[in-house]
């Protein structure tokens, strides 16, 4: 949606940039909630495993709120003032393998 979008505002010459963001499991009322909800179906285990393998490191984790915050910040910075359709994943883990 963010591809589409971001082509047709530049079609239409409106000079919008279109990205989006999206976070992983973020410290949280929700994130909290998700993660019992998690656990209660089966989906991860109540208490993380004892060991990861060291070909990834630092994977267990939740977000807070200023990471996203932080994320959205870059985002509408000057940094970013020739991106659009971009799709900026903010989490540790899920993704990663």
């Amino acid at each position: 949606m963010s591809k589409a979008a971001a082509i047709e505002c530049g079609r239409l010459g409106y000079g919008i940039r279109v990205n989006s963001v999206h976070p992983g499991v973020v410290r949280s009322e929700l994130g909290d909630k998700t993660l019992k909800d998690m656990v209660r179906i089966g989906l991860m285990p109540d208490e993380p495993p004892p060991a990861l393998p060291s070909r990834v490191p630092n994977l267990i984790g939740l977000g807070q709120p200023e990471d996203v915050a932080n994320a959205i910040c870059y985002l509408v910075s000057d940094a970013t003032r020739w991106m659009t359709g971009s799709e900026l994943v903010i989490e540790r883990w899920l993704t990663a393998g």
